[in-house]
């Protein structure tokens, strides 16, 4: 009886055949990146991050594709080049561009999780350096923007 494989690696970095225009967006996200290698990476970070089930799977997975391909199209390097300055350079470009903190913080959130997932690679197993860990700042406070502030007790006092 012939032993079947024992199942594939779920962080395994799969080839993937990306076309042209997909109904998710992903390959117009991915495709700022001109490195195909690092595109079936993030490809392939993404897929296995996102839960397929969910009706927003499409949208997840382009928005987290983007935040990524952006990153390293702005850096122009692989994964093993960038280093804390750079990630720096890139949360500057973020903020020049008026995103808010929050939507800083979420985007630079998202390439840390790229790197933790590279990480956990077997063929990785944790030697190379997450530059987002030690440049990424504090999360923004919830409700605590100038455009959003949360209700003291004396305003719903009032009303």
């Amino acid at each position: 009886m012939p032993q079947s494989d024992p199942d594939p690696n779920p962080n395994a970095i799969i080839p993937v055949n990306i076309p042209d225009a997909d109904s998710s967006g992903v390959a117009r996200a991915l495709a700022v990146v001109p490195e195909p290698s690092l595109r079936e990476a993030i490809d392939s970070w993404l897929r296995a991050t996102t839960d397929s089930s969910s009706p927003r799977f499409d949208d997840l997975a382009r928005d987290k594709g983007k935040a990524v391909s952006d990153f390293f199209a702005f850096v122009n390097a692989m994964p093993d080049q960038v280093g804390v300055n750079d990630v720096k350079a890139y949360h500057a470009h973020l903020e020049s561009k008026g995103l808010a903190q929050a939507t800083v913080y979420a985007l630079l959130s998202r390439i840390s999780s790229f790197y933790k997932w590279l990480n956990d690679l077997p063929e990785i197993q944790g030697q190379l350096p997450n530059p987002v860990a030690a440049a990424r700042p504090k999360a923004p406070k919830p409700y605590q923007s100038e455009s959003t502030k949360s209700l003291t007790d004396e305003p719903v006092a009032r009303r």
